[in-house]
């Protein structure tokens, strides 16, 4: 039976890998368009604006790919960031990274770990479930616990 949990929570995990690789790669398609876009702005002679192009990313949504077919919210980008860090975060760094207030991005945090989408490995600490994993595993390991 512990055999079977151990192969639950491990599909859990690389279910929610690969959901968070699609979301890091609609977050970069996101980046790209947006910056393809200010490029063109740039060689045709029209205004472009001041704010730097992370200040798009306050909005809640803005759409990437040319048929406006991928939707990133700024939980999705608050994600894939927690995600690529590879570390234990703050809402602060979030907030700095992606150019979101900070109260936003506490919010964002908040909700994502409520859903079980992040870990909370102390109050106001978040970071990915497979960092969360592994270092379960490595504690398991030290200790000299197997599977089974």
């Amino acid at each position: 039976m512990r055999a079977v949990l151990v192969r639950e929570g491990e599909l859990r995990v690389a279910t929610a890998a690969a959901r968070r690789a699609e979301i890091r790669r609609a977050s970069l398609e996101a980046a790209v368009t947006e910056l393809r876009e200010t490029v063109r702005k740039l060689i045709e002679g029209e205004n472009v604006p001041e704010d730097p192009p992370s200040a798009a990313l306050e909005a809640t949504h803005y759409e990437a790919g040319e048929s406006g077919a991928t939707n990133t919210t700024i939980a999705d980008r608050v994600l894939a960031f927690v995600d690529g860090e590879g570390r234990t975060v703050e809402a602060a760094d979030v907030a700095q990274t992606l150019g979101v207030n900070i109260d936003t991005a506490r919010t964002t945090l908040s909700k994502l770990h409520a859903k079980g989408i992040l870990a909370r490995p102390k109050p106001g600490l978040y970071r990915s479930l497979s960092l969360e994993d592994a270092s379960r595993n490595t504690a398991r390991a030290k200790r000299g616990g197997g599977g089974g």
